[in-house]
Order: structure tokens, then sequence, then C-alpha cells
């Protein structure tokens, strides 16, 4: 996979995507509030979109929800990384999905009750809050979760009966140090 980032704040200048690309970063280094409708319509209008099929909303993004996923017909891996992400509005136009990562950052204000509404097969989940979990039981097609968790919370408690309770092929729970 051959990966274009487009910065947010210049995101006008992309007009197409040249053929070896199927995967985008959606970053920010200005830290410069984008107007997300904005950047939304110009994704529709670029050459070439249609062939991304990963598509990473980078930590330094200013998007607040994921909303510009409806920008993208053909996604199957999506990385959610964003700092300032604060809900999973446009999670239903993630319909292709074999993979999500999410993993953002002690961002502990987001909210991703909405999660149950793609049909992913496979997730890595980063929980920085332990609603995360409840998010992940509305799920009907997953597969496998691999779950890590911060400082908190304490996920050893879960680890027995998480298999059962989701119907999983898999499920693994580790722990990440937090930087």
């Amino acid at each position: 996979m051959l990966e274009l980032t487009i910065d947010e704040s210049t995101f006008t200048q992309l007009v197409n995507i040249d053929p070896q690309y199927d995967s985008l970063k959606i970053s920010n280094q200005s830290d410069i509030q984008v107007d997300a409708d904005a950047l939304i319509e110009h994704l529709r209008q670029i050459r070439g979109i249609d062939k991304v099929i990963k598509l990473t909303i980078d930590y330094n993004s200013s998007l607040k929800n994921l909303g510009v996923l409806c920008a993208f017909n053909n996604l199957k891996i999506l990385y959610v990384c964003g700092q300032h992400i604060q809900s999973f509005d446009g999670i239903g136009w993630f319909d292709k999905d074999d993979y999500i990562k999410i993993q953002t950052h002690r961002n502990r204000r987001r909210d991703i009750s909405q999660l149950s509404q793609a049909t992913v097969k496979n997730i890595d989940l980063f929980v920085e809050r332990a609603e995360d979990l409840s998010a992940v039981a509305g799920f009907k097609f997953l597969n496998t979760v691999d779950i890590y968790r911060s400082m908190e919370p304490n996920l050893a408690e879960w680890k027995d009966s998480f298999s059962k309770i989701f119907h999983l092929k898999a499920a693994n729970l580790r722990s990440y140090e937090t930087q």
C-alpha cells in the first residue's frame, strides 16, 4: 500500500490521487481548524478518491467526527487516531469494511457508541473509557477483536468471559504503555 498524506489546512491543493496510491492519511501539521463540510465536499470531487481503500485520520487531525467517510466509496481499512475526535457520527458510511483500528491517544472525550453501525469484521481497540467495551458488544459480524488498554480501566476481569459474550473467533486483551 502506498500512502498519500493530505494536510487539512491545504486540502484544496489536492485535485487528483494518482493510481499508485490506495491509502490516504488526513493530517493537520499546522493545527489550523478546518471546515469539515468543505473538506468533505472537496474530497468528493477529487479524481481517484474511489481507489482509496485505507484511510487514516491522523493524531493531529482537527476532525471531530467521522462524517468524512461519506467521501470514500471503497474503504476497507480505517485507522482513527485523531485526538480531536468526539464522536463516531458518520461511521455508518464505513460499509465495505474489514478492519478498523481505534487509537486516539488518551482522548477520553471521544464517544465510540455508534461503532456498531459499521459492519467491521476485525477491530484493534485501544480502550480509553469503560464504555468502549459496550460499543463493541453491538457487533453482529465481528470475527476478531484485539483490545489494548491504557493504565485505566482494568480489563483483566473481562478476559474469560469476553469471547463468550461476543461470540468471537479470537479476543486478545493487552496493556500498552502511555507516553
